[in-house]
C-alpha cells in the first residue's frame, strides 16, 4: 500500500493495510526487528486461532511507501531521460506554503535551487565535516533537538537522508531528492530542491556549512509531510525523535517531585537514563510551562544560566561514584554558549577531585557545543519533564502491533464490571525473559506505547480516549476470556499488573514496566465500547543479556534497593 494523502494519511497512528485488517478477518498484525524464541507476539482481537510473531512474520514491516505515489527512482530516471530538473507539482515555490510571519520578507524572497546562488563552491548534500546547523533566532524549532540527533549519528542520518542523491553528475543529480520520515510505517517523501531564499541564504533550516543542504532540504520534505511550513508549528520536541527515528518514546513527568520522595526513585530513573545513554537513545528535557508556582523556580534556572524557553538534549550521563551523579545536557535550539554557573560548572572546584583521565573521558574541556555538565539533583529541579526516544539496535527489541477497534468486532471498551464486551478487545501478548541485572528482584523492563490517529485540526489530541491493562498469564494461554477477567483467586494471575494511569486523548500513551519474567497479555482500548479508531502498540523490550561487558562496567549493578 502507498500513501496517497497529507498529514491525515500519513500520521504517526496510520491505519493499517488492506492485507492485515478486514472487516471478516483479525484486525491486527504483528512485526518484530528480529526473530527470537525468547519473545512471541500474537493478537486475538476475538475468539481465533493465535500465532506467534516469528512464525509469521509482517513481511511489509520494513517497506518504505511513498507519499503521493511518487517514486523517487522512477521521477529521477524521467528527468534524466528527458534532461530536465524535477519540478514537484504536489509542493510548488509558492510564498503561501511559508510561514506566516515569514510575509514580510516576501518581497525579497526568491525560491532558487542550490547551485543558483552557492558560490563559488558547488553544493553538497552531507558534508564530511559535520558541523552542524543554524537556525533563525524566533522561527519554531521543536524539531531541531531530533534533527540534531540525526546529524550526530551517521546511522540515523544515512537512514533519514539516503546515500543514493547528490548534486553532481556522478550522484545522478536531477533536482530532486528524497528523506525518510515514520509515522506509523515509513514513509518516503521526495521534493525539488527549490528553497525560499532570502541575500542568497535559505530562510529558514540552514546548515553551519554554506554548501550543505541536507538540513533545508528535510526540512522542506517535513513541511511537504505536514502540508505547509505554517503547519510545521508548534509539535512537541518528543513528535519530531518519533518520526525521524522511529524509536519508540517514554515519558517521565514531574522531575522536581523526585527530590521530596523516597531517594531510591531517583536513582532508578539516573539509572534508566544512564543505560538509554549508552545505548545511543535520544533524550529531551524541558522545563516547566510559567505559571505563579514554578516562576521562583524558573527565574532560579534563568539565574544560573539555563534558557528557559528552549528545550534540552541529554547528551551524556556519569556516575562518578559515592553518590556523584552527572548529566551532560546540551541546548540545541538556542546559543551555543555556555552560561550555566551552577554545580558542576566548568570551572567549578568539584572538577579538582576528578582523576584526569576521567575527566578527559567526559571531555569535560570540550564546550563548543553549547554542552555541559550539571548535578543530577540540579537537573530534576529545573526540569518538570523528560522523554526518552528508544530506538532500534542490536542490544534491544521491539515488537509492534498495527490494530483497529471494529464496532460488532473488537471495540469493547473498558467500562467497570463489563468482562463481556471487554473480552473482545485487541490481545497482545508477549513473553519478557530478560532480567534487569541492577533490580534486586531480578525482573524485566519494557516501555509499552499506544498510538492513535489524531483528531483533525489538532496537533495534540486523537479520536478516542485510549489506554491499556497489562495481565500476567499462563505459559500455555493463547486467549484470555470473559470468565478470565470475572474470576478471581490470589494466585498472581486474572488480575491486572500495570496499566496508562488513565484512558486519556491524546494521540499517545506510554507507561514503562517492570515485572517478573513470564507470559503477558497487554490489552489495548477506548475507554467507551463502540468506538472505531486505528492504534499502533508497540513494547521496547530491554535485553540486559545482549549488553556488552564495557557498558555492564559502566554501570553500577545491584545499585538500588527495591523499590515499588
Amino acid at each position: 500500500m502507498k500513501a496517497t494523502g497529507s498529514l491525515d494519511r500519513i500520521e504517526r497512528a496510520s491505519s493499517v493495510s488492506s492485507d492485515t485488517s478486514s472487516s471478516t478477518s483479525s484486525s491486527s498484525s504483528s512485526s518484530s526487528d528480529e526473530k527470537d524464541p525468547l519473545l512471541s507476539a500474537t493478537i486475538v482481537p476475538k475468539r481465533r486461532s493465535s500465532s506467534l510473531a516469528e512464525d509469521h512474520p509482517d513481511d511489509n514491516a520494513d517497506e518504505v511507501e511513498y507519499l503521493y505515489e511518487q517514486d523517487f527512482f522512477t521521477l529521477r530516471a524521467e528527468c534524466l531521460k528527458a534532461k530536465k530538473l524535477f519540478e514537484d507539482p504536489e509542493f510548488p515555490p509558492d510564498n503561501d506554503l511559508l510561514r506566516k510571519r515569514s510575509a514580510r520578507h516576501f518581497d525579497d524572497l526568491e525560491w532558487l535551487r542550490p547551485h543558483e546562488f552557492v558560490r563559488p563552491d558547488e553544493p553538497i548534500l552531507v558534508s564530511d565535516r559535520n558541523e552542524g546547523f543554524d537556525i533563525r533566532v524566533g522561527l519554531d524549532s521543536w524539531f531541531v533537538p531530533a534533527m540534531g540527533a540525526v546529524a550526530e549519528s551517521e546511522a540515523l542520518l544515512n537512514q533519514v537522508v539516503p546515500q543514493d542523491q547528490g548534486f553532481t553528475a556522478k550522484e545522478s543529480y536531477a533536482g530532486i531528492f528524497h528523506f525518510r520520515f515514520w509515522f506509523g510505517r515509513w514513509i518516503e517523501i521526495v521534493v525539488d530542491d527549490r528553497l525560499p531564499i532570502k541575500n542568497g541564504t535559505p530562510l529558514y533550516m540552514k546548515s553551519a556549512c554554506v554548501e550543505e543542504f541536507w538540513p533545508a532540504l528535510l526540512e522542506k520534505a517535513y513541511a511537504k509531510a505536514k502540508g505547509s511550513y505554517e503547519l510545521l508549528n508548534h509539535w512537541m520536541p518528543i513528535d519530531g525523535c518519533i518520526e525521524l527515528t522511529g524509536g519508540v518514546p517514554e515519558r517521565v513527568r514531574d522531575l522536581p517531585d523526585l527530590l521530596s520522595m523516597d531517594a531510591r526513585h531517583a536513582d532508578r530513573l539516573f539509572f534508566d537514563l544512564l543505560r538509554a545513554s549508552q545505548l545511543g537513545n535520544v533524550i529531551l528535557a524541558t522545563t516547566a510551562i510559567k505559571t505563579r508556582q514554578t516562576r521562583l523556580c524558573l527565574a532560579e534556572a534563568g539565574q544560573l544560566g539555563l534558557h528557559v524557553k528552549y528545550a534540552y538534549r541529554v547528551t551524556r550521563v556519569a556516575y562518578l561514584g559515592e553518590g556523584q551523579q552527572l548529566i551532560r545536557v546540551k541546548n540545541c535550539s538556542g546559543p551555543l554558549h555556555v552560561n550555566w554557573i551552577g554545580a558542576w560548572h566548568p570551572t567549578d572546584t568539584r572538577w579538582a577531585n576528578v582523576s584526569e583521565d576521567i575527566k578527559k573521558e567526559l571531555e569535560t574541556e570540550t564546550y563548543q557545543d553549547g554542552g555541559f555538565w550539571m548535578a543530577y539533583g540540579d537537573f530534576l529541579k529545573y526540569f518538570k519533564t523528560v522523554d526518552i526516544c528508544h530506538l532500534n539496535h542490536e542490544v534491544d527489541q521491539d515488537i509492534t502491533f498495527h490494530g483497529r477497534w471494529e464496532v460488532g468486532l473488537n471495540a469493547g471498551g473498558v467500562q467497570k464490571g463489563d468482562f463481556k464486551n471487554y473480552s473482545k478487545n485487541p490481545q497482545c501478548f508477549i513473553r519478557l525473559n530478560d532480567c534487569d541485572p541492577s533490580d534486586p528482584d531480578g525482573r524485566c523492563s519494557a516501555v509499552i506505547s499506544l498510538m492513535q490517529r489524531r483528531e483533525p485540526k489538532s496537533r495534540a489530541k486523537g479520536l478516542n480516549q485510549v489506554g491499556f491493562k497489562v495481565y500476567r498469564v499462563e505459559d500455555h494461554c493463547e486467549e484470555l476470556s470473559t470468565q478470565f477477567f470475572a474470576y478471581r483467586r490470589n494466585d498472581g494471575f486474572h488480575k491486572c499488573v500495570a496499566k496508562t494511569p488513565t484512558w486519556q486523548d491524546g494521540r499517545e500513551s506510554n507507561i514503562r514496566v517492570r515485572l517478573s519474567p513470564g507470559k503477558y497479555c497487554i490489552i489495548p482500548s477506548t475507554f467507551f465500547p463502540d468506538r472505531e479508531g486505528d492504534f499502533i502498540l508497540r513494547v521496547h523490550i530491554e535485553r540486559y543479556s545482549r549488553e556488552t561487558a564495557d557498558e555492564l562496567m559502566k554501570r553500577p549493578l545491584h545499585a538500588i534497593e527495591s523499590v515499588e
